[in-house]
């Protein structure tokens, strides 16, 4: 969207339409000067039970592991007297802690326990399979600086995703590493499975089961921000007047209701993806396996000109099934 010229609009919101987690089906871009217009037509929209939402004020964020507040955090959390509750149906919950005047709130997740575990091991597994690589060529004495040793080991580590759970000595012609003991406990009994969220919110304003609702829906956001950004697939486009600004905006969050739709009917059709055993079947990974299925047109022997689809195999039948797609009138038909 075209930037504002004054200062003290450089802030846009994006309202939408919406019914509990049903998809947007309408968005204005407004500013602090007021609203900007509507995207879409809500003609009929409020008698269907749809609500209008102005705009959200995210005063929660994640802490990033890093942060030295956040080990203290994870710790008072791991206290015998820390008291959890639940706040989900999976089994997630969360306690509250107060650290330098300031309220966190330390989600524990099986479901991310699970995940956190075997990533972390996948991780570990493939860095101790690259030092050990280093530590051969520098026994073979195929690597004896320092300095290379020192370069080759921070290109191992850097990006491996588990830096911190190893320490290495380099010297001249000598390579070794092991793990830090310290790190590996902190990632295994404090941070796996657990993210901290702050808030500037009193317990008054929002429970702990409020701020993790919060932050979940900011997670959404994030979502759809995503599916906007490249659901459509389109190179970039640069836009110079207002009318092509608001047309190719319309046309994005059409592509976010057009997906948020089709997860819906994937869900209720109890679709899940064949390569991930539990994981329901996204619109990215549905419309991948729909991109299958063609239209050939070609002259039969008389000069008719005739149209054929591709048969939809068993999985891509029960997708169109789960999308309301008549597939009844696919057949071989004279053009």
């Amino acid at each position: 969207m075209a930037r504002p010229v004054r200062p003290r609009d450089r802030d846009g919101i994006v309202g939408q339409l919406v019914e509990r987690r049903a998809p947007p089906l309408r968005a204005r871009l407004c500013s602090p000067g007021g609203v900007r217009g509507s995207l879409l037509p809500s003609k009929g929209f409020r008698s269907r039970g749809w609500k209008p939402i102005a705009g959200v004020s995210i005063k929660h964020r994640a802490v990033h592991y890093r942060d030295p507040s956040v080990a203290a955090v994870l710790k008072a959390a791991a206290d015998k007297d820390a008291v959890f509750v639940p706040v989900g149906d999976d089994g997630t919950r969360a306690t509250e802690v107060t650290y330098e005047s300031r309220r966190y709130v330390v989600v524990d997740s099986p479901r991310r326990h699970v995940r956190d575990d075997a990533r972390r091991s996948e991780l570990l597994a493939r860095t101790e399979d690259h030092l050990m690589a280093l530590a051969d060529r520098v026994r073979q004495g195929r690597l004896v600086d320092p300095a290379k040793i020192g370069a080759a080991a921070d290109r191992i580590l850097r990006d491996s995703g588990v830096s911190r759970c190893f320490v290495t000595k380099i010297a001249h012609g000598v390579f070794t590493w092991d793990y830090d003991e310290q790190a590996m406990d902190y990632e295994e009994n404090l941070l796996s499975g657990r993210y901290v969220i702050t808030t500037s919110l009193d317990q008054r304003t929002a429970s702990s089961a409020k701020v993790v609702a919060h932050y979940k829906a900011l997670q959404s956001v994030e979502r759809r921000f995503r599916v906007l950004k490249d659901f459509l697939a389109l190179r970039p486009v640069f836009h110079y007047t207002e009318k092509r600004v608001r047309g190719h905006v319309a046309v994005c969050v059409l592509a976010a209701v057009s997906e948020a739709v089709i997860t819906i009917d994937l869900k209720a059709g109890k679709l899940t993806d064949p390569d991930l055993e539990g994981q329901h079947l996204t619109a990215r990974r549905a419309l991948r396996e729909l991109e299958r299925i063609r239209t050939v047109r070609f002259a039969d022997v008389d000069g008719n000109q005739r149209q054929v689809i591709t048969r939809p195999s068993p999985f891509q039948a029960k997708i169109l099934a789960a999308l309301g797609v008549d597939t009844s009138a696919w057949h071989s038909r004279v053009a």
